[in-house]
């Protein structure tokens, strides 16, 4: 309040730093969420799709039974 509203709006340049530090950190972060979400993305496995025909369904039931078997 005693040194006005100019001394806000006009840091010097030894100052500018702590200003631009921040936004800096935002990217930054920003990057780095966006990194592990499509890393994350990447290994996830991708779920099987059940089998349309009853055919598919016949084959699936031995392969089925035969690994129990095994």
């Amino acid at each position: 309040g005693r040194y006005g509203e100019w001394v806000l709006l006009k840091p010097k340049s030894k100052h500018k730093a702590l200003w631009i530090a921040p936004i800096g950190m935002l990217l930054i972060g920003f990057v780095v969420v966006g990194f592990r979400i499509s890393q994350r993305s990447k290994i996830a496995p991708q779920p099987q799709q059940e089998p349309d025909t009853e055919q598919e369904v016949s084959s699936y039931r031995e392969e089925l039974l035969q690994a129990l078997e095994e």
